[in-house]
């Protein structure tokens, strides 16, 4: 019967003959970074599902490029193309109380935050920043926002899964 000891030597010595057969210093690190490319993609796909379901919801469309020439939204056709102008006022309206209420630390650019978090905090942030960063900036682009937020998120999101 083996022990654990004898196991985890077992376990060690095949990952050191993978890892030379296929070039790599240490396997551990090829697969820690295979689960951080797997996290970030995943997180990708999840922030522009979150992007076409706000544009859907303030638009009517999956774009809002996709409207030609007269510009309507289905769900307030009265506004005609005065929604164009007020879609980007009412997602500001909504981010603006969503960040405030859930995340007060997540307003602003992310640079200084991030900063700030690795000098002071370790390289901590809090994961739910992540996520309301992502919600509202995705209510802010599928709004007809800026796309600055975007820079803000991705920033927030990186330290975020870290932790």
């Amino acid at each position: 019967m083996d022990t654990p000891s004898l196991r985890g030597s077992w376990w060690r010595s095949r990952a050191r003959i993978i890892s030379g057969r296929i070039g790599v210093g240490s396997l551990y690190l090829v697969a820690l970074a295979i689960l951080v490319g797997l996290g970030a993609g995943l997180a990708a796909v999840a922030f522009r599902w979150l992007i076409v379901g706000a544009t859907q919801l303030f638009s009517g469309t999956t774009d809002f490029a996709a409207s030609q020439g007269h510009p309507a939204n289905h769900w307030v056709p009265w506004l005609g193309p005065a929604f164009v102008i007020l879609s980007p006022a009412v997602g500001g309206l909504v981010y603006g109380p969503l960040v405030h209420r859930f995340a007060r630390e997540a307003r602003g650019h992310s640079v200084p935050e991030v900063m700030y978090a690795v000098a002071r905090k370790g390289g901590r942030i809090k994961g739910r920043v992540a996520v309301v960063k992502a919600v509202a900036s995705a209510l802010t682009i599928g709004s007809g926002g800026r796309n600055t937020a975007l820079r803000s998120t991705s920033g927030h999101s990186l330290i975020a899964s870290s932790t």
